[in-house]
């Protein structure tokens, strides 16, 4: 859909790239190269120049402030999403997506294809929370 309205366009760079070595990087960004002290992560930059200082009344310098996609840094009500994070959560959360860098970086060594890769996060994650007419239940 995005490619046939011309809304994004894949860059040449990762056009031919495997989605397992994508969703590696992405856990590996955000685990290991990404500077969470100083800097808030802004799919609308789409780089790391949005600084923690946008949201001076509730970035943190421990944890991952995220900038909310509708409500910019730019708004009349910047929102910070990463802001209801607590410190022992966001513990979990950064040891999750280096668990994630650490598995899938073990997984592609091992020259596992992108299917079994896929089969092999599926049984990670656990089964898909019951739909009950499209709405996803609470507590499934």
């Amino acid at each position: 859909l995005v490619a046939k309205k011309k809304i994004w366009e894949c860059s040449s760079q990762v056009k031919n790239t495997k989605m397992s070595t994508l969703l590696y990087g992405f856990f590996n960004f955000y685990s290991n190269v990404f500077p969470h002290e100083t800097v808030a992560a802004s799919i609308r930059f789409g780089n790391c120049t949005l600084q923690k200082t946008s949201f001076h009344q509730t970035s943190k310098l421990w944890r991952l402030c995220m900038e909310d996609p509708f409500e910019t840094c730019n708004s009349h009500c910047p929102h910070d999403l990463g802001c209801h994070v607590k410190e022992d959560g966001q513990k979990k959360i950064s040891e999750q997506i280096m668990r994630a860098a650490e598995q899938l970086s073990a997984l592609m060594e091992e020259q596992t294809s992108d299917d079994n890769i896929s089969i092999i996060l599926c049984q990670l994650l656990g089964p898909m929370p019951k739909s009950n007419n499209g709405k996803v239940q609470r507590g499934a």
